[in-house]
């Protein structure tokens, strides 16, 4: 028969395991990437919008990411490592600034990207795929669709960005 274990030893053992890990966020997505991104929009008729080539300045500390899309659309989320590769690799949820609960107002767009980069290296790639809502401009109705990202990192200097400002 085996032993009984005390929920203290499973305790401590826990502990132990927890403060023994690492603290140090790997996965670093900093830097100026280079690419294009393409969304399918509907507002009663479909569209195509590509934008090439198209720039992402990326801020990113610890957890937390900030991110200027061609300078005219920013973004605020959070990263997190992947479990088995997090060094260079990981994803990140980001919400474009300004988005909130209220469908059929304002622009919101919410995106999701996998990333492979490391804080040792200029190379990376970004992917991702993101649903947006907005106002179309001068009276021409509001739209809807769904974008894909796909960048590859240029320089690792991280641009100085703030999060979203309210």
């Amino acid at each position: 028969m085996g032993q009984r274990v005390s929920s203290g030893h499973v305790v401590r053992a826990l502990l132990a395991v927890a403060l023994a890990a690492p603290s140090v966020h790997a996965f670093d997505a900093s830097g100026v990437w280079s690419g294009q991104y393409s969304c399918k929009l509907f507002n009663g008729t479909t569209a195509q919008v590509t934008s090439t080539p198209s720039s992402l300045a990326i801020s990113q500390s610890g957890s937390t990411v900030v991110v200027s899309l061609d300078n005219a659309v920013s973004y605020a989320g959070y990263a997190i490592d992947d479990g088995k590769k997090g060094v260079a690799k990981g994803q990140m949820f980001l919400t474009r600034c300004g988005t909130d609960n209220l469908p059929a107002q304002g622009n919101a767009e919410i995106l999701r990207a996998a990333v492979k980069a490391s804080a040792a290296a200029d190379a990376g790639t970004l992917v991702g795929f993101s649903v947006l809502d907005g106002d179309l401009g001068a009276g021409n109705g509001r739209q809807f669709g769904t974008c894909k990202y796909k960048y590859k990192r240029t320089s690792r200097t991280s641009p100085k960005l703030i999060g979203c400002v309210v």
